[in-house]
């Protein structure tokens, strides 16, 4: 192969690209799918598979002993006019309780909690580790900053270590909701929070399921208008997780393995070539000698 350094340089880089491929996606594979959640003892973490009105959390909360702590999160784009050009940032809007549902603490300063989801409490937000990174250069004097977000001015009080993230991908920074949305956070009718739960000690996934059903039947009684016909339906957290997005994954890893089948068909190809035309050599040098030679 040295004798061909072109043959060579060719076969390498097609294996390299197919090999690169499948190693690029199986980092995603493990990353999002078979790495466990970064969570505190996430074997004990449930959603709900729909969403959920403020005052319904508050209610669940209230009403139940299944849980330790409930938290929903609603996901919105707001403004962000501090950095080098305007642009728009995640924010999730979480109820008090969502950190600590979640087994979560900040990395600096602290996690949003049920004293500043509030109406009318203080405008605060906590900033991911990335948000922090590259917006602020990871500036260690960074809690008690402010920062704009679509006309309101936000005092930082945390930031979260960098394996966090939240369940609904590509979350920059998170606000109290009744802060930042109080309006839809106290409207009954205004399912929009996606809820998480963490099972109380001793309590299984049964018991949770069949204490919500009362929840459901009472409050669908007192507020019918809105929480007739709702079904609280429990689903382990790892399970809704995987359901959303492996079978995206598994996707690109069959279409990248494709790819690899195909390098590895062309580097057949290129080596069946390459002998094809060492044959042809051989026999043009073979017939080429004189009778009797060797």
């Amino acid at each position: 192969m040295l004798k061909r350094p072109a043959f060579t340089v060719i076969a390498v880089l097609t294996l390299a690209l197919g090999i690169g491929l499948n190693t690029a996606i199986f980092s995603v594979i493990n990353a999002v799918i078979l790495r466990p959640l970064a969570y505190s003892d996430p074997s004990r973490l449930i959603t709900f598979d729909s969403n959920q009105s403020g005052p319904d959390v508050a209610d669940f909360e209230a009403q139940t002993h299944s849980f330790s702590k409930i938290g929903g999160e609603n996901h919105r784009a707001l403004d962000y006019t501090a950095g080098t050009e305007p642009l728009q940032i995640q924010i999730g809007q979480v109820t008090g309780g969502y950190f600590e549902a979640l087994g979560v603490k900040a990395e600096r300063g602290r996690a949003i909690a049920a004293a500043d989801d509030k109406t009318g409490a203080p405008f605060v937000v906590v900033l991911s580790q990335t948000f922090w990174r590259q917006q602020f250069n990871g500036d260690p004097q960074i809690i008690g900053k402010t920062i704009p977000l679509s006309g309101n001015v936000y005092t930082i009080i945390g930031v979260m270590p960098a394996a966090f993230a939240s369940p609904r991908a590509g979350i920059e920074a998170w606000t109290p909701v009744h802060v930042s949305d109080s309006d839809s956070a106290d409207d009954r009718g205004v399912h929009y929070l996606r809820t998480y739960a963490r099972l109380a000690d001793g309590v299984t996934l049964e018991q949770a399921r069949a204490e919500m059903r009362v929840v459901d039947q009472t409050l669908a009684a007192k507020y019918p208008a809105d929480n007739k016909n709702r079904v609280s339906v429990l689903i382990p957290l790892q399970n809704a997780l995987l359901a959303s997005r492996d079978n995206r994954c598994w996707c690109y890893f069959a279409s990248v393995s494709l790819v690899l089948l195909i390098a590895c068909a062309n580097f057949a190809n290129l080596l069946l070539a390459r002998s094809a035309e060492r044959e042809r050599s051989l026999l043009f040098e073979l017939r080429s000698a004189p009778d009797g030679g060797d």
